[in-house]
C-alpha cells in the first residue's frame, strides 16, 4: 500500500482511493485478495474478478467500488492474500486535510502531500510552516548538483514520458559545499516544466556557423521558476556529457526557453536519440525519444502527442507563435508536412491576463492535451451544488467546469455561458479548471437543455460529459449504485447522496428511465442522475424519447414539468372521451329521429 486519499476536494465519497503498488519482479495477481479499513465501521472489499498489477505498476481502488469509507479523523488500511494473511498495512493517520493524501515517502515513512498520485509515483509535497505558502515538492536528502557527475549520484528515470500530469513545484535550499565552507544554494523543484521542441537535425552542416541544434522547455505553472541546478541529457549516463545549469536562468510563467548545442553541448544523433530534463536532485522530470530525424524539421510536442513538423519555432508555441482555432490545432499535427493559413489565426484578448487561450467548441476542447488555456461557451447542463458546490456541466458535447477559487453559486441550468480556462483530468474525465472571476460570463438564461437519448451499450469516451437519457430494466443494486440494461449492455447509475434523491422505487426487474451526467472514474463511466425527476419507473409511453424532451431548469420544477404535463394528458383524454359520449349520443338521436318517420 502506497497511498490513499479520505478527504478528496469535492468531498465525493466515490474519490476517495487506495493505491497498491507491485514490487515484485513478476506480475502480481490479486483475485481474491481484500483491502479494508481499521477505525470507526470496518469495511472489507473482496476483489472477486482478476485483476493483475504488473511488475512496478500501481492499481488504484476508488470507494464508489470498495465502499470503504476512509474516516476523515483517521483511519489506516489493511491489505490481506487470498488466503487472509496480511501483507501489508499502513498505520493509521492523523485527522486529513482535504484533498490531501497519506503516502508512503522514498525513506519508508507515511507522511501527508499536498499531491495526491493516484497510480503513479508518489510526490511529497508537505505544507510549509513559514508565512509564505509554498506550492512545492521538496525532495529528501537531495545530492548535491554541482558535483561531478560520477557513479555516486544515483538518478532514476521516472518519467513516463513527455506529457504526463505536470502540477507546480517548489524551491529547496541545498548546501553545496564540503566540510571547509558552506555555501546555500536555493533550487526549485517544479514539475510542470516540460520539453516542448527538439531539434535535433538543422539543415546543413549541424552546431557551426550558428546553425545549432537545440531543445525547447516551456514552462506550464503560473509562476516563474529558476533552472539554477538543473540538467540537460540525451541518453542517461550515455552518449553526450550531461549539462548542469550552474547559473540563474528563470523560465518565465507560461513562456518557453530554449538551450542550443553552442551552451549545452549535448549532441542530439540525427539516427534517434531522446532527451531528458532533471531536477537539481537527479530526478528526471520530463523526457522525450524520437526515431530517425528529419532534416530542418523539429520534433513538437502538440495535442497530447510528438510530431515532426518543418514549422520551427523556438520560443514560440508549436503553432507558429499563435493560437489557431482548437480545430486547427487538433488537426494540425497529424501530418508531417503542412501549410498553415495565418487567416486561421484566432488570437482571443477578450479575458483577463496574458494568456492566448484557444476558442473551441466543447467537442475540440475535450481533444485538447491537458494544461491547454481554452474558451468554450455552452449551456449549463447541471448547476453548482447538485453534485458539489465547486462543479457545474456544460450540455451538448459535454464537459465539467471546476472551480474552487471563484463563485459559481449564480450559475443555474439553462444559463448559456462562456468560460476560459485550463484543461484538466480527474480519475479520467476532462475538465476545465476556472480560476479568475473575470474567465466567466453569463450571455443568456432560460434555455432549453435537451439529453441526449442513448442505448446502455453507448457509454463511454464519446459521450463523456454529456447529459443523457437512457431507458431500461434495473438488473443489479448495490446501495447508492444500481445497473440498467435495455439489452445492449449494463450501465451503472450512481446516485450521489448529497442530491437527496429517494431510492425507495428502485427494485430489481423494474423498468426505469434515467436522466443525468455521464461521469468517469478510473472505476469506469456512470450516469450521475441530478434531481428525483431524473428517475422514471415503469415503462414509459413513447419510450425514453417523450421523457427526454422535457426542460430541467431546477429539481423541483423539473418534478412540476412532469406534473404539469401528465395533468394535460389526463385533460385531453377526458376531453376525447366525453365527445366519444356526445357523439354517440347524437347518433342515438339521429336514429330515432328516423325511426318515427
Amino acid at each position: 500500500i502506497t497511498e490513499f486519499l479520505p478527504n478528496p476536494e469535492d468531498s465525493d465519497r466515490d474519490n476517495e482511493f487506495i493505491e497498491i503498488y507491485n514490487a515484485g519482479e513478476t506480475d502480481a495477481n490479486l483475485d481474491g485478495w481484500t483491502l479494508e479499513d481499521k477505525m470507526g465501521r470496518v469495511k472489507v472489499f473482496e476483489i472477486i474478478e482478476r485483476v493483475d498489477i504488473k511488475s512496478g505498476g500501481y492499481k488504484v481502488f476508488y470507494s464508489d467500488e470498495t465502499k470503504i469509507a476512509l474516516n476523515n479523523s483517521g483511519d489506516g488500511v489493511v491489505l490481506k492474500n487470498d488466503k487472509g494473511k496480511i501483507m501489508d498495512e499502513t498505520p493509521v493517520s492523523d485527522s486529513a486535510k482535504e484533498d490531501q493524501a497519506y503516502a508512503l515517502n522514498e525513506n519508508g515513512n507515511w507522511v501527508w502531500t499536498l499531491r495526491p498520485t493516484a497510480g503513479r509515483k508518489n510526490i511529497i509535497k508537505e505544507e510549509e510552516v513559514s508565512e509564505i505558502e509554498q506550492d512545492e515538492h521538496i525532495p529528501k536528502n537531495p545530492p548535491n548538483p554541482l558535483l561531478e557527475r560520477g557513479n555516486s549520484q544515483e538518478r532514476n528515470n521516472n518519467s513516463d514520458g513527455a506529457g504526463d500530469s505536470k502540477q507546480d513545484g517548489s524551491s529547496q535550499e541545498i548546501e553545496a559545499n564540503d566540510d571547509s565552507g558552506a555555501e546555500v544554494v536555493e533550487y526549485d523543484f517544479s514539475d510542470e516544466i516540460i520539453i516542448s521542441e527538439i531539434y535535433p537535425n538543422p539543415t546543413g552542416r549541424n552546431n557551426r556557423d550558428g546553425n545549432y541544434e537545440w531543445v525547447e522547455l516551456y514552462n506550464c505553472s503560473l509562476r516563474d521558476v529558476n533552472l539554477i541546478g538543473w540538467q540537460i541529457d540525451d541518453i542517461l549516463k550515455k552518449g553526450s556529457k550531461l549539462y548542469t545549469i550552474k547559473e540563474n536562468k528563470i523560465i518565465s510563467a507560461r513562456s518557453h526557453l530554449v538551450f542550443t548545442n553552442e551552451e549545452i553541448k549535448v549532441i542530439f544523433n540525427n539516427s534517434g536519440d531522446e532527451v531528458n530534463l532533471l531536477w537539481a536532485d537527479g530526478t528526471v522530470v520530463d523526457n522525450a525519444r524520437y526515431g530517425k530525424s528529419i532534416e530542418g524539421q523539429s520534433y513538437n510536442w502538440v495535442n497530447n502527442g510528438w510530431v515532426w513538423s518543418r514549422i520551427i519555432t523556438p520560443g514560440k508555441i508549436n503553432t507558429v507563435g499563435k493560437i489557431l482555432s482548437a480545430k486547427s490545432v487538433v488537426s494540425l499535427y497529424n501530418e508531417d508536412e503542412v501549410e498553415i493559413d495565418e487567416s486561421d489565426a484566432d488570437v482571443e484578448e477578450n479575458f483577463a491576463g496574458d494568456i492566448e487561450y484557444v476558442k473551441a467548441t466543447v467537442a475540440e476542447a475535450k481533444e485538447l492535451p491537458r494544461f491547454s488555456d481554452v474558451k468554450i461557451s455552452g449551456v449549463v447542463s447541471t448547476s453548482p451544488g447538485i453534485f458539489s458546490d465547486n462543479i457545474f456541466y456544460i450540455a451538448g458535447s459535454g464537459i465539467q467546469i471546476y472551480s474552487k477559487k471563484v463563485d459559481i453559486s449564480e450559475i443555474n441550468i439553462g444559463d448559456e455561458i462562456e468560460v476560459a480556462g485550463q484543461i484538466s483530468e480527474v480519475g479520467g474525465e476532462k475538465r476545465i479548471l476556472l480560476s479568475k472571476a473575470e474567465n466567466i460570463k453569463i450571455i443568456s438564461r432560460d434555455n432549453l437543455v435537451e439529453p441526449k437519448i442513448i442505448s446502455t451499450a453507448d457509454i463511454g469516451k464519446a459521450i463523456e460529459g454529456c447529459l443523457v437519457t437512457v431507458e431500461g430494466e434495473i438488473v443489479e443494486i448495490k446501495d447508492d449504485v444500481f445497473f440498467l440494461d435495455d439489452g445492449s449492455g449494463r450501465v451503472k447509475i450512481y446516485i450521489k447522496p448529497r442530491t437527496g434523491i429517494e431510492k425507495t422505487k428502485i427494485e430489481i426487474n423494474k423498468r426505469a428511465v434515467i436522466t443525468g451526467q455521464v461521469s468517469r472514474t478510473s472505476a469506469g463511466y456512470r450516469i450521475l442522475p441530478r434531481f428525483q425527476a431524473d428517475l422514471k419507473f415503469g415503462r414509459v409511453s413513447g419510450t425514453a424519447v417523450s421523457f427526454a424532451s422535457s426542460t430541467y431548469l431546477a429539481g423541483q420544477e423539473g418534478e412540476k414539468n412532469i406534473l404539469f404535463s401528465e395533468g394535460v394528458n389526463f385533460v385531453i383524454y377526458a376531453i376525447m372521451m366525453l365527445a366519444g359520449v356526445l357523439i354517440l349520443i347524437d347518433w342515438g338521436r339521429m336514429k330515432a329521429a328516423r325511426s318515427k318517420k
